[in-house]
């Protein structure tokens, strides 16, 4: 019996009905595992000390004020994302953090991003890529965006290799989450989707195959708390002629 595809949701309409309840259903779901992993993205960003930095799908900028308050070079980072609510609230962190001199939140979609090329030191997307309808689009993009030299870094959730915490998690998944997305966001099916887009994902080596397609190099996996997300750096290549210059 053929495998039905995975139908995308909207997911502008999808995030801004669950955003009120986001940040706070994503530290559940992760028992505040999520804040960890974006520091992981913080320090691989560390050494390339970039200036400005996109942030792609960056939400309610959780990311986002994270980085401006523990990156001491940059000087601008621009988020953007295609649910209007998610980005009210992110505003509103923001301000609060006084961090508004430095961010500034731009509504776009991924596949489009209204920004020259080569303008950006580094470019991040937090648990948004499995969402995008048009993934290698948007990764072609956020590559036309970035200086050359520039760093991506992406992190997803994902779904760990090891058979007995493949096992865990899947129970988890199908039970705990759905649980949370009723109760917690009030939208259960928003949650079930996220299971699935995770399921519908490309995995590890074969997400990082689809990076270099898309014209990075220096492409490279980490799985981080056994799997259950996977941090993705990359590097856009040099110009060949400032390779041998």
């Amino acid at each position: 019996m053929a495998r039905k595809p995975f139908e995308r949701a909207n997911t502008g309409e999808m995030f801004d009905d669950i955003a009120g309840n986001y940040d706070k259903v994503n530290n559940l779901m992760t028992f505040g595992l999520c804040n960890q992993w974006r520091s992981s993205v913080v320090y691989a960003l560390g050494d390339a000390r970039p200036r400005r930095i996109l942030d792609v799908a960056t939400g309610t900028a959780g990311l986002a004020i994270r980085m401006a308050s523990s990156l001491p070079s940059v000087r601008e980072i621009v988020g953007v994302d295609n649910s209007t609510e998610m980005l009210r609230i992110g505003t509103d962190r923001v301000l609060q953090a006084q961090l508004d001199k430095v961010i500034r939140l731009v509504p776009s979609d991924a596949a489009q991003l209204p920004f020259e090329n080569d303008t950006f030191d580094a470019a991040v997307c937090a648990f948004g890529i499995r969402n995008f309808p048009h993934r290698e689009q948007a990764l072609r993009e956020m590559l036309r965006v970035l200086q050359p030299g520039g760093r991506l870094c992406i992190l997803e959730l994902s779904i760990p290799r090891n058979p007995l915490l493949k096992l865990g998690y899947k129970a988890y998944a199908e039970n705990f989450i759905p649980f949370l997305g009723k109760y917690v966001a009030k939208n259960e099916e928003a949650y079930r989707y996220l299971i699935k887009s995770i399921k519908a994902m490309p995995q590890y080596g074969h997400m990082a195959t689809v990076i270099q397609a898309c014209g990075f190099e220096k492409v490279s996996f980490k799985p981080l708390t056994g799997g259950v997300a996977t941090r993705f750096d990359a590097v856009k290549p040099m110009p060949i002629a400032q390779i041998e210059g």
